[in-house]
């Protein structure tokens, strides 16, 4: 299974592999040790394997939407027990960005240059999302579900924000840290849920399709769920169905219920709609 992978990785030929984990859909790969850090990382070792190029892993943490503050260094990764061991044993840099980081070994591409009071957006073409578009990177689900591409978010940016979210600024500082050498004030323009409905995007269907379309490649086998995809071609395929259908990613359910409410306002959502304004 490990070389067919590998062949197929190679067929892309990618600079960069971005990876989401969940070690119990990929704990084939590797024979049980009660020494966690010695099975954490054979799955390193493996994912090496199969990327002899720029590794990245993701290393989202959601506090700072809470707390105001995003400490690099320190703020644990909340996506993965893999992810996290990378972070703790294996990585040398994690981006800058609050909420949506990621972390790597030889910081040999992605480079940001954050400002005292920038608004940042997550989602636009300065992001790790717009360099992976950029560089037709591959984004490798090691037993991570499809549910976990949150390059969605990129789709929908670059079809002008999607309609059924709405802006809202989160204002913090990125802490200073080994990868930043002092406190930096910044605002987060964060495209957020309606309060009050449940929003959900419509991932069985637009797996299948990207599998039919056969920009998804599956490996399954005995406690073993990988998917690989490259992140520009997914993310063309799902902008040209978008564009044609402004809801194109969501469930009906949550289709049902966001459409009425767009008809009427004739326009996407703002943050009024649904929240108090806190002057």
């Amino acid at each position: 299974m490990v070389t067919k992978i590998k062949n197929a990785i190679d067929s892309y030929r990618p600079d960069t592999i971005m990876v989401h984990s969940d070690i119990v859909k990929a704990s084939g790969f590797v024979t049980f040790d009660a020494n966690s850090k010695i099975w954490l990382n054979k799955h390193i070792e493996i994912l090496e394997q199969f990327c002899d190029r720029e590794l990245i892993f993701a290393s989202f943490n959601y506090d700072f939407l809470k707390n105001g503050v995003y400490r690099p260094e320190n703020d644990v990764v909340q996506i993965g027990v893999l992810n996290e061991f990378a972070r703790k044993n294996w990585a040398t840099w994690r981006s800058l960005m609050p909420v949506f980081n990621v972390l790597g070994k030889n910081k040999i591409g992605f480079l940001e240059n954050i400002l005292n009071d920038d608004v940042l957006d997550p989602f636009d073409e300065l992001s790790i999302f717009g360099y992976l578009y950029k560089k037709d990177a591959l984004i490798l689900q090691y037993g991570a579900p499809f549910s976990s591409f949150t390059g969605i978010h990129y789709v929908e940016n670059l079809s002008s924000r999607p309609p059924y979210r709405y802006d809202k600024y989160f204002k913090g500082t990125i802490a200073a840290s080994k990868f930043l050498n002092k406190n930096i004030k910044i605002t987060l323009n964060y495209h957020v849920r309606p309060l009050g409905i449940n929003l959900n995007y419509d991932w069985d269907r637009l797996y299948k399709i990207s599998l039919k379309e056969g920009i998804i490649k599956q490996f399954t086998g005995r406690r073993i769920n990988v998917n690989i995809f490259s992140f520009k071609e997914i993310v063309d395929f799902l902008l040209d169905k978008v564009r044609d259908d402004k809801l194109f990613l969501l469930n009906t359910q949550s289709k049902n219920t966001v459409e009425p409410l767009l008809d009427k306002l004739g326009r996407r959502f703002v943050l009024s709609d649904f929240e108090v304004i806190n002057e």
